[in-house]
């Protein structure tokens, strides 16, 4: 199953940072994704191929997903 977009497809899990433009294109919400974007797609390589980069990029993963703790507040705060 695919979603398809003006920032291109993705599958079902989707890829963070075309679902971050999308947020950004369709809301007022603002923010820097160039801040963002390596550890979105750490993120994102990482839970479609779990089993194997899970492993290999554990401490990679854990990172990315601390970095982009700002990110979720913000977009916590934003949607209040």
């Amino acid at each position: 199953m695919e979603t398809k977009s003006q920032f291109g497809a993705y599958s079902k899990s989707p890829k963070l940072n075309k679902l971050l433009e999308e947020v950004i294109e369709a809301t007022a919400f603002k923010t820097n994704k160039s801040k963002y974007r390596s550890d979105l797609i750490v993120i994102t390589v990482c839970a479609e191929e779990y089993r194997y980069n899970f492993d290999i990029d554990c401490q990679d993963y854990l990172e990315s997903v601390a970095v982009c703790d700002e990110l979720i507040q913000d977009i916590i705060t934003f949607e209040k």
